[in-house]
């Protein structure tokens, strides 16, 4: 879980309305752009996107994407 305190960090994945899947090669470089210091990508249903940074984990926001469903988390695995 996120450190309290540790600010979420947006990014914007073209193409993703909300519905349906975003596509996982294009999910996966924009968490790990998200920030230079990005060690690990953390999917686990029923959280945001997360990244590992300075061993703070971060969430990440995507717009219409409020937490992964099981079905997100096994499209992306």
């Amino acid at each position: 879980m996120a450190s309290p305190g540790i600010a979420p960090i947006s990014i914007v994945l073209e193409g993703f309305s909300g519905t349906g899947s975003a596509a996982t090669p294009l999910c996966w470089e924009r968490c790990l752009r998200a920030s230079e210091k990005v060690s690990d990508l953390i999917f686990s249903p029923g959280r945001p996107p997360q990244v590992q940074v300075y061993g703070q984990l971060i969430p990440i926001q995507i717009p219409g994407m409020t937490v992964l469903s099981p079905d997100d988390t096994r499209h992306i695995a």
